[in-house]
């Protein structure tokens, strides 16, 4: 019996229903066997490439995907925006009041933090990395200083969305934060996806343990601050901007995506304090926050408008900005309209 010739359209129907089943095999949830996650990261990246690869006809395959309009369901609670390019996490409210650890956990913590979030931490840790963001480590405790060392990773941003009254709402994470020691809100900066420890077997401990983003030093912390902060429940730096916060068990999708430099506008006001984006700030911050930039793009100077202080202060801040660690070529004091 003689085969009915081919048709063009039989072929893209054969390729869609081949490439379809393919991306239903790589959407199934993962179970990660610990040292597998970074087999599991790859065959992900492999399987994006042939997408693209088959849909430009043989062009040379990129790491990621084509842009679209629509995020993709990568493993349940996390899209990628391939676009942005940035990762989506599917979570809600915990808790809106009281002193904080965490911004977000994954399971167990959700008294100390804001949000819970409805993921794997080992997903996230593949996501962020299909779009480009490396890991570094979580805060490290010396034993002899007793004390934490920074974390280190890539910087991240992080903004929280969710629906009121039928519209989306959008916020940066930090403006659902409050300073417990001033009760002010918290000036924005990047974050460090330091990566989480492991355990023997390769697994994250952030999975274990539900610690995620943290906003103190724990070794299991997935994503964290630049500065140190203790986890004593008598000294928590954090605590939730009630009033900015959405009821409890509000569904709420958290966005990270790479960060970029932020372009702030400080001054040093005639008491003295320092200010940016009209905020007052603590000379740590203000020194974290222009180091954080810098690491973005090194050649940013920071420009201080001098409102009325005084030059002793001037003086002072100075020297107090080098002391955090502040190069002098990273700040520029400058008159009132300059």
């Amino acid at each position: 019996m003689l085969r009915q010739p081919q048709t063009p359209a039989d072929s893209r129907r054969r390729a869609s229903s081949y490439h379809n089943a393919r991306a239903a095999r790589f959407s199934a949830p993962l179970i990660l066997p610990g040292a597998a996650v970074s087999l599991i990261g790859l065959c992900a990246c492999i399987a994006a490439c042939v997408a693209v690869q088959d849909q430009n006809h043989g062009k040379r395959p990129t790491s990621r995907p084509a842009p679209q309009s629509k995020p993709t369901r990568f493993q349940p609670g996390v899209e990628i925006d391939w676009s942005a390019p940035a990762v989506r996490l599917d979570g809600e409210v915990a808790s809106r009041s009281g002193g904080l650890e965490f911004l977000a956990c994954f399971h167990s913590r959700e008294h100390e933090s804001v949000i819970r979030l409805r993921c794997a931490a080992t997903h996230v840790y593949i996501a962020l990395g299909l779009i480009g963001v490396s890991p570094g480590h979580p805060p490290k405790w010396n034993q002899q200083t007793g004390r934490f060392e920074p974390a280190a990773g890539d910087l991240v941003e992080i903004r929280v969305e969710w629906r009121h009254e039928g519209k989306i709402r959008s916020a940066d994470a930090f403006e659902w934060l409050r300073d417990t020691r001033y009760g002010r809100t918290v000036a924005p900066r990047p974050w460090i996806f330091a990566g989480s420890l492991r355990t023997p077997d390769g697994e994250l401990e952030s999975d274990l343990s539900g610690r995620g983003i943290a906003l103190v030093d724990f070794p299991e912390n997935l994503l964290t601050l630049s500065r140190n902060h203790v986890s004593n429940d008598a000294e928590l730096w954090a605590e939730a901007a009630t009033s900015r916060i959405p009821p409890p068990r509000t569904k709420v999708t958290l966005v990270i995506l790479p960060a970029k430099p932020r372009a702030r506008k400080a001054a040093l006001d005639f008491r003295g304090d320092l200010r940016l984006d009209g905020k007052y700030v603590t000379p740590a911050d203000f020194a974290d926050i222009v180091m954080l930039n810098r690491r973005l793009a090194p050649a940013y100077v920071q420009r201080v408008v001098i409102d009325r202080a005084l030059e002793s202060d001037v003086r002072r801040i100075r020297r107090e900005l080098q002391r955090l660690g502040v190069k002098s070529e990273a700040i520029e004091f400058v008159g009132p309209g300059s």
